[in-house]
């Protein structure tokens, strides 16, 4: 059974524009892509249908008690735990992290933001075709700031 995969956003106005009155399509590779940047990016809470969908990693957003190990140890288990939960087409899944912190100064006031640069990969295999899979992603989290 061959499965259609639609391009995110999805684009309602394109079923009137077109004559096939058809959404874009994408790859396997690129709907699994897909998710797990929308994943990442969701914390818990804001599907309205499923209040546990997302990713914890946005309790370590300001949290600064822990040391860096510790930190990257958590956003790891917790990222780790809802790939495996929330996209079921992957498996053997190897999730890794790398976190700096950066500083920047954001005009017009020179205001110097310092956030944390996350640099996330996420490997696995495509259960349906024991095709290995590797994902890359970065995110900056943590709008902390000083003059």
């Amino acid at each position: 059974m061959k499965s259609s995969y639609y391009k995110l956003p999805l684009r309602f106005g394109q079923i009137l524009e077109t004559p096939e009155m058809e959404l874009s399509r994408c790859t396997l590779v690129q709907s699994i892509e897909q998710h797990l940047e929308l994943l990442i990016t969701t914390c818990p809470g804001e599907h309205k249908f499923d209040m546990d969908y997302g990713s914890k990693i946005w309790e370590l957003d300001f949290d600064h008690t822990v040391t860096g190990k510790q930190w990257e140890e958590s956003f790891v288990k917790y990222l780790k735990a809802s790939v495996s939960v929330y996209e079921p087409r992957l498996e053997h899944i190897d999730v890794t992290v790398s976190a700096i912190d950066v500083s920047k100064v954001e005009m017009p006031f020179a205001v110097t933001a310092v956030k944390k640069k996350v640099d996330i990969h996420i490997r696995g295999l495509i259960r349906d075709t024991d095709e290995k899979f590797s994902f890359y992603y970065c995110i900056y989290l943590g709008p902390l700031s000083s003059e």
